[in-house]
């Protein structure tokens, strides 16, 4: 996972391994197309975070997260899907230490998927995708002087298990 603002001619910048999960509900609209509403996350527990190139030494954790409509179409008798979400969503800053934190204001967000299943039994599947996620978030930042409006961009891939039942 990845995260970036600039504003002021200062530039912070998140990264770090993170965690994945995603929780869909929907179903086939037609044959081999599943619409669903989808709650998804992506959460870097230890990033490291850099100002202006120089290393940080804080303990925050980050997460973006979304909820969204996704669309997703298999290719039969492969079996393989290829998946959008776009999402509304958020990205939360949290000190590991206290759990004290704050989040961006709502921005756009998306989680894509490419992978692979098979079934298991009649109506059940498991397999792998690879997934990459996005977010663009507003934020201000007020000093005494003045309040400027920056975004975080936010980008992450990773690859997860899946389970379907349909």
């Amino acid at each position: 996972m990845g995260a970036s603002a600039s504003t002021q001619g200062s530039r912070v910048e998140i990264g770090g391994l993170s965690t994945i999960a995603s929780l869909l509900v929907g179903g086939a609209v037609v044959e081999n197309l599943i619409i669903a509403g989808e709650l998804w996350t992506m959460r870097a527990f230890e990033p490291d975070w850099k100002s202006n190139g120089a290393p940080l030494g804080i303990d925050m954790s980050a997460t973006l997260s979304g909820i969204g409509a996704n669309v997703s179409y298999y290719l039969v008798p492969a079996n393989v899907f290829f998946s959008v979400t776009p999402s509304v969503g958020v990205l939360a800053i949290e000190d590991r230490r206290d759990r004290s934190g704050t989040r961006t204001k709502t921005g756009f967000s998306a989680r894509m998927a490419i992978g692979k299943e098979w079934w298991v039994a009649s109506h059940f599947g498991i397999g792998v995708a690879a997934n990459g996620y996005l977010g663009i978030n507003g934020d201000e930042l007020r000093t005494e002087a003045a309040t400027s409006t920056f975004y975080w961009t936010t980008h992450g891939a990773g690859v997860s298990f899946t389970g379907s039942y349909n």
